[in-house]
């Protein structure tokens, strides 16, 4: 990605729009640059889905989407 459109952690919001990561720039940006390895795209993804777990202060206060807002988004093979 070299559109400004990353992750700030440990909130994990867009360094460009404030958005929660990935906004919608991002995974557009995303998308195309994982088009031809999918596979990669869902590891890259479930890192960071792990890293933001990592990051929540509690696994009590986790957001209801964040399952969704990393992974349910990415296309399907």
């Amino acid at each position: 990605m070299q559109s400004g459109h990353e992750p700030v952690r440990p909130k994990w919001n867009c360094r460009e729009c404030g958005l929660e990561w990935p906004c919608e720039y991002a995974r557009r940006e995303l998308t195309a640059d994982f088009v031809r390895f999918p596979t990669s795209f869902a590891i890259y993804m479930a890192h960071c889905y792990s890293q933001a777990l990592h990051d929540s202060p509690s696994l009590e206060a986790l957001p209801p989407d964040l399952w969704t807002r990393f992974m349910g988004w990415l296309p399907r093979s």
